[in-house]
């Protein structure tokens, strides 16, 4: 008896001590992977199914990079623009005598590439000063790559990212690209040189409507603007001088949402396209209770039919309607405070109604049935 309990002995000290070389009933936190991202990438990475063969109930920490959202708990990853490429270690727990395993995920983060905003200048074809194209788009990243996408003259050179007008050359479009690793997409960026395009300072008209509701308090100033011709409309706008709010649109209005009571707006449009503008600003007061009700125009039906009734507190000169790309579809002159127009023969849709009263010129939204 007293031998069979030493052989036992043994053979248990055996196994304990080569449990985890032959793995019997022992944790296996699976086989470690990657995967290669953009850090534009806007959908969490559920890190399990990036290895193979783990057991369940193990633990995630992240072991190196920076940038985006880690959740231990969820076992989770959000990649957010300036991340850098991060390992995450997935650890299951041994009951002794087995030992804990682990296994590593890598997640290579490739950066977007910027290649800036659109940008345009108007020059003569007269003058002889040699263009940095560069000058002309603003935020892109360096090292990119200059192609000439129309007009025909001038002197362009890829290389130096320059471009030098000449007589008789014509408005031309160049393209700068920067490359982006896979999975990441190249980004473009287009600088518009218009030989003798529009003068210097032939600027948008920018009009607001701080009492475009008929509630008080007013929540969101109306801003509408004249189209020089660009297909595209770089907007930015800040309220009581906070942060800066930068969009797009392809229509020449716009309203900004959630403004305070009695607080300024500041408003710059910048055209782009066809034509080359400078930016125009405007700033816009919302009004107080009392000027609210006093100027306020009143406009009904809406939706409309055929007539819309309108009512201003001041006399009228005229009206000007415009659809939602900014054509203007109907203009007619009035002297008077209260009168109907007939849009029966306007189409289904959404449009844009200007008055010039005698003060200032009101804007308001209506919808044709």
């Amino acid at each position: 008896m007293k031998k069979f309990y030493v052989v036992f002995t043994v053979l248990l000290s055996i196994v304990s001590i080569h449990a985890n070389t032959i793995n019997i009933g022992c944790p296996t936190a699976g086989t470690g992977g990657s995967i290669t991202i953009c850090d534009t990438n806007a959908i969490s990475i559920f890190l399990a199914d990036i290895i193979v063969g783990e057991n369940l109930g193990g633990t995630w920490i992240r072991t190196s990079g920076t940038g985006g959202v880690f959740s231990g708990l969820t076992g989770t990853y959000a990649v957010a623009p300036g991340s850098t490429t991060s390992t995450f270690t997935y650890t299951v727990s041994g009951v002794f005598p087995c030992l804990d395993d682990s296994s590593t995920v890598t997640i290579n983060i490739n950066n977007q590439p910027n290649a800036g905003f659109d940008g345009c200048l108007s020059v003569l074809d007269s003058d002889p000063t040699v263009i940095d194209l560069q000058s002309i788009i603003t935020g892109e990243a360096p090292a990119g790559v200059w192609t000439r996408t129309s007009g025909t003259g001038g002197v362009f050179n890829a290389v130096s990212g320059t471009f030098a007008p000449t007589i008789g050359s014509t408005s031309s479009t160049l393209l700068y690209t920067v490359n982006g690793i896979s999975p990441c997409l190249n980004d473009s960026s287009i600088a518009t040189v218009i030989v003798n395009g529009p003068p210097p300072g032939e600027a948008v008209t920018i009009f607001c409507d701080p009492s475009g509701v008929t509630t008080f308090p007013v929540t969101s100033i109306f801003f509408d603007w004249n189209n020089p011709g660009g297909a595209i409309f770089n907007i930015s706008y800040s309220i009581n001088g906070g942060p800066i709010a930068t969009t797009s649109t392809t229509i020449s209005s716009y309203e900004v949402f959630d403004v305070p009571p009695i607080s300024s707006v500041t408003f710059t449009v910048q055209p782009i396209g066809s034509n080359c503008f400078p930016s125009s600003t405007a700033t816009c007061d919302l009004l107080s209770n009392d000027d609210f009700e006093s100027r306020v125009v009143a406009f009904s039906p809406n939706p409309v039919t055929d007539f819309l009734n309108v009512a201003f507190s001041q006399p009228v000169r005229s009206i000007q309607i415009s659809n939602v790309l900014g054509q203007q579809v109907f203009s007619g002159n009035y002297n008077d405070k209260d009168f109907q127009i007939d849009l029966s023969r306007l189409s289904s849709g959404t449009y844009i109604v200007k008055a010039i009263v005698t003060d200032t010129i009101r804007t308001f939204k209506i919808v044709k049935n």
